[in-house]
C-alpha cells in the first residue's frame, strides 16, 4: 500500500526542517542560492508566567504557563525543544510542536542513532535566540549548530 500523502509530507518536512531550497547534501555547492535569510525576532521569547485564579485568597488555584524561551527544559528532549522553539520563533510550516516531531521522525527515522543525532541538533538549535535564524528559511549548516547537523546527515537508520 502506498501512501503518497506521507511521502509528500515527509518531503515537505525535510524542506522545512533544513530550509535548504536548491542545496544538495553530497558535498556539492551548498550555497548556490543567495545567502540564508536571517529573520527578525517575532517576540516568541516572552517568559512563562504564573497566574493565580480565585478571589477569596484561600481557595485560589495556581497554574503555570507552558515554558518558553531558549534552551532545553527538564523532561524535554532536544528535538522536542527544537520544535517548541520553531513554533515560538514564528515558524509556519509545522502546525504544532507535535506535528514537527512526527514529520521529522517520519522522514529521518527513529532508530536510536538517529534519535540521538536529531536530539543533539535540536538541543543546539533550541539554544538560539529567535533573532539568530529564520525558522522558515535557514541552512542548518550555516548556524552555530552545523557540527550537530552534519551528524544528522551522516546518520542513517
Amino acid at each position: 500500500m502506498t501512501r503518497p500523502h506521507l511521502r509528500l509530507a515527509s518531503s515537505l518536512a525535510l524542506a522545512a526542517l533544513v530550509g535548504l531550497v536548491g542545496c544538495d547534501f553530497d558535498g556539492g555547492d551548498q550555497g548556490n542560492e543567495s545567502d540564508t535569510a536571517i529573520g527578525e525576532d517575532t517576540g516568541g521569547d516572552d517568559e512563562a508566567g504564573t497566574s493565580t485564579e480565585g478571589g477569596t485568597g484561600t481557595g485560589g488555584e495556581t497554574t503555570s504557563a507552558e515554558p518558553s524561551g531558549p534552551g532545553v527544559f527538564p523532561g524535554e528532549g532536544g528535538l522536542e525543544a527544537f520544535c517548541r522553539r520553531y513554533i515560538e520563533c514564528g515558524g509556519t510550516y509545522y502546525e504544532t510542536q507535535q506535528n514537527c516531531m512526527d514529520l521529522t521522525y517520519d522522514f529521518w527515522g527513529q532508530c536510536p542513532a538517529m534519535v540521538d543525532a536529531l536530539d543533539g541538533f535540536g538541543a543546539c538549535m533550541a539554544e538560539l535566540e529567535c533573532s539568530e535564524y529564520d525558522p522558515d528559511a535557514y541552512n542548518p549548516a550555516d548556524t552555530g549548530c552545523g557540527d550537530q547537523w552534519s551528524v544528522v546527515l551522516e546518520t542513517s537508520c
